[in-house]
């Protein structure tokens, strides 16, 4: 069977277990491997968390112990995952367990790294707007590194998409941003910089106002209903998000889908859920046993996360980001 058909059949199997019949299974598992980042963005505030990071004993450890629970899609984030030394080795090794790996990065050490990257499913760059929007937003150079890594990442035939955070200073480029996408031939997901920094509980300095963050959506919209293929957003996904900043409760489906692993192992349902309830994080050196232990049902009013509203959709049977999504696999 086509790999493509294998894996989307598989996500069917295992949603139609956890829909009736409340089977957990990590089938989508998102893993920041560091909370290090060479980048100083305006709208994060990981670098400034400490904490420990898993040896790679441990971390093939947890892979495998993800693969035999049915995951099939691994998302490698951080901070700055190419930080990680061992970045390469953690990629072979889940790839081994016949799990795909999605990289996210701000692409800046990409081509530099590009010959230990070679096995990677997807990579997502983090993509702001024009060069000096983008520079503007996470330091000099830092655009030249993402047009580098798309090069680097394309010539080894490695699947490409951005990653657009609308704040303040590039909801003006939406027209610019999507002329570069289409150009470079890379579709792209966008998400709104939320009230606070992402990390952190501290306001975020370039959160959009509202009135001109709902006119940016509406544009979007506008372009996917044209069948904008470029855009990797449903139109239900799409709609959600415009409602920002009201709050917006869609029903998590971590923990029985998906969960969240933090550099030292601790396995939540998302990034979110320490501020939310701190009874929901657990950490332990048994992941099956951290992971039946996540609380199931959670409607959490901050989640602007783009992908997790998909994937939400998706668990809901709604035909428009199920179809949107076949074409990601």
């Amino acid at each position: 069977m086509n790999p493509n058909l294998r894996y989307a059949a598989g996500f069917l199997k295992a949603l139609f277990q956890a829909k009736f019949f409340r089977q957990r299974t990590p089938f989508f598992a998102s893993w920041a491997l560091t909370y290090r980042c060479n980048s100083r963005c305006k709208y994060c505030d990981m670098p400034s968390r400490v904490g420990s990071e898993l040896d790679f004993s441990h971390v093939s450890k947890m892979i495998k112990a993800l693969a035999g629970r049915g995951c099939r899609f691994l998302s490698l984030t951080g901070g700055e995952p190419l930080l990680r030394d061992d970045i390469g080795k953690v990629i072979d090794f889940a790839r081994q367990n016949e799990i795909c790996v999605k990289l996210n990065s701000n692409g800046i050490l990409f081509a530099q790294k590009v010959d230990e990257l070679r096995n990677l499913s997807a990579l997502v760059l983090s993509f702001d707007g024009p060069e000096p929007v983008h520079d503007s937003l996470r330091g000099a150079g830092s655009y030249a590194g993402l047009m580098q890594a798309v090069e680097a990442a394309k010539k080894e035939h490695i699947p490409v998409s951005f990653c657009t955070v609308l704040s303040e200073i590039n909801l003006n480029y939406l027209k610019d941003i999507l002329a570069t996408a289409r150009q470079m031939r890379v579709r792209i997901m966008f998400q709104p910089a939320t009230r606070t920094l992402y990390g952190s509980t501290r306001p975020n300095p370039v959160a959009a106002s509202p009135k001109k963050y709902q006119a940016a959506l509406s544009y979007l919209l506008a372009e996917k209903r044209k069948k904008d293929s470029f855009i990797l957003n449903s139109i239900g996904g799409l709609t959600l998000l415009s409602q920002w900043p009201a709050p917006l409760e869609v029903q998590c489906v971590n923990g029985l889908l998906g969960c969240r692993i933090e550099p030292d192992g601790e396995v939540r349902l998302c990034s979110l859920t320490a501020r939310i309830q701190t009874a929901l994080e657990t950490k332990d050196d048994d992941f099956e046993k951290a992971f039946d232990s996540l609380l199931l049902g959670l409607k959490c009013r901050d989640c602007w996360c783009a992908s997790q509203i998909e994937l939400k959709r998706m668990s809901m049977f709604k035909w428009d980001a199920i179809a949107n999504a076949l074409n990601l696999f």
